[in-house]
C-alpha cells in the first residue's frame, strides 16, 4: 500500500501541473488559438515520447534480473540492505546501457520533430483550424527539445523500479512539477513568450527531473557516469528494445485514436480543438488513478521472478541455460 500511495502521488503531480499550465494559457491573449495549437502539437509529440514508454518496463525487468543474478552468485539475498558494491557495478552497466538507448531514441525523435514540425502539424490540422498552425509549430519546436529528457526519464524510472525504490522518483516528480508551474508563469506572464514559453517550461521541467534522478543514482553508487557512454552490446540492446513491441503497438493504437479525434475536431475550427485539449488533460489526470497498482505490481513481480530465476540458475546452471 505504501508503494501504491507513493506512486500515486508521483503520477498525479505532472497532470496537475499541466492543468495549472493550461489555466495560465487560458488567460493570455489569443488563448483559444494557443490551446488549439497545443492540442495539435501534443497529439504529434506523443508519438515521439510515450511510444517509447516501454523502456520503463524493459529496464526494470533487465535490471532486476541482473541484480538478482549477481546477488545469487555472491550468496546473498536481493534486498536494499545487502546489495554489494559489485552488484551495484553490474546494475550500473544496465542503467548506463538503458540511458544510452534512451538518449539515442530521444535525440533522433527531437531532430525529426523539430525539422518537420510544419509538415507534421499540417497533417493533423485543417483549413478550418489554420489559425492555430503557427502556435502549434512554435509550441512543438520548443517542447520537442525535451524529448531526450522524457525518454531518459522513463529509463531512470525503470532503474529505480529495478531497485524497488518507488520513493525517490517522487522527489524528482515534485521538483519537476514545481519547475513547470513556476517557469510556466514566468515565461508566459513575465517574459511574454506565449505558447513557445509554455513548451520551454515543460522542457526545462523534464531536464530538471532527469538531473535529480541522475544525481541521486550517482550519489548512491548505483550509476557510474562512465557507463552511460558505453555502447550496449547487441544482446543488451535487444533485451531493452525487443520486448517493447507489444507495449509500443498498444501505445500506437491509443495515439491513433487521439490523432483521429484531434483531426476531426480541427474540421470544426480552433475552438473545438482547444476544448478537446482541455478535456484530454482532464482525462489524463483521471486515467492515472489505476497506474499505481500496475507500477507496484510490475516492480514486485519483476523482482520476484528475477530472484527465482537467479536461485534456479545458482542451483542448477545447466538447467538455467
Amino acid at each position: 500500500s505504501t508503494s501504491g500511495l507513493t506512486t500515486y502521488t508521483a503520477m498525479m503531480l505532472d497532470p496537475i501541473a499541466t492543468i495549472i499550465d493550461m489555466s495560465y494559457i487560458g488567460r493570455i491573449p489569443e488563448a483559444t488559438l494557443s490551446l488549439a495549437g497545443i492540442g495539435i502539437s501534443n497529439t504529434i509529440l506523443n508519438y515521439f515520447g510515450f511510444t517509447f514508454f516501454f523502456i520503463v518496463v524493459t529496464t526494470t525487468t533487465t535490471l532486476a534480473q541482473t541484480l538478482a543474478t549477481a546477488a545469487a552468485a555472491q550468496g546473498v539475498a536481493l534486498s536494499e540492505g545487502v546489495i554489494t558494491e559489485q552488484t551495484k557495478a553490474e546494475g550500473s552497466k544496465i542503467i548506463g546501457n538503458s540511458l544510452f538507448v534512451a538518449l539515442c531514441l530521444g535525440i533522433t525523435s527531437a531532430l525529426v520533430a523539430a525539422s518537420f514540425a510544419p509538415q507534421l502539424v499540417g497533417m493533423i490540422g485543417s483549413k478550418e483550424s489554420a489559425g492555430a498552425v503557427p502556435y502549434a509549430v512554435a509550441y512543438m519546436r520548443s517542447k520537442c527539445l525535451g524529448i531526450p529528457a522524457q525518454i531518459a526519464f522513463f529509463s531512470l524510472i525503470g532503474a529505480y523500479r529495478g531497485y524497488r525504490d518507488l520513493t525517490t522518483p517522487l522527489v524528482a516528480s515534485t521538483f519537476s512539477s514545481l519547475c513547470k508551474v513556476v517557469l510556466g508563469y514566468v515565461f508566459l506572464f513575465r517574459l511574454g513568450l506565449g505558447v513557445a514559453g509554455a513548451g520551454m517550461a515543460d522542457t526545462c521541467a523534464k531536464y530538471a527531473s532527469v538531473a535529480v534522478l541522475l544525481l541521486l543514482l550517482v550519489r548512491d553508487g548505483r550509476l557510474r557516469p562512465a557507463d552511460i557512454l558505453v555502447l550496449p552490446s547487441r544482446r543488451r540492446a535487444s533485451e531493452l528494445l525487443m520486448p517493447g513491441g507489444a507495449l509500443t503497438a498498444r501505445k500506437l493504437v491509443e495515439q491513433l485514436c487521439f490523432t483521429a479525434t484531434t483531426r476531426l475536431c480541427s474540421l470544426y475550427g480552433t475552438t473545438a480543438v482547444a476544448g478537446t485539449e482541455i478535456c484530454k488533460q482532464c482525462w489524463a489526470s483521471a486515467s492515472v488513478l489505476w497506474w499505481p497498482l500496475s507500477v507496484a505490481g510490475q516492480t514486485l513481480v519483476a523482482s520476484a521472478l528475477a530472484e527465482r530465476r537467479a536461485a534456479a540458475a545458482a542451483a542448477d546452471p545447466a538447467r538455467a541455460k
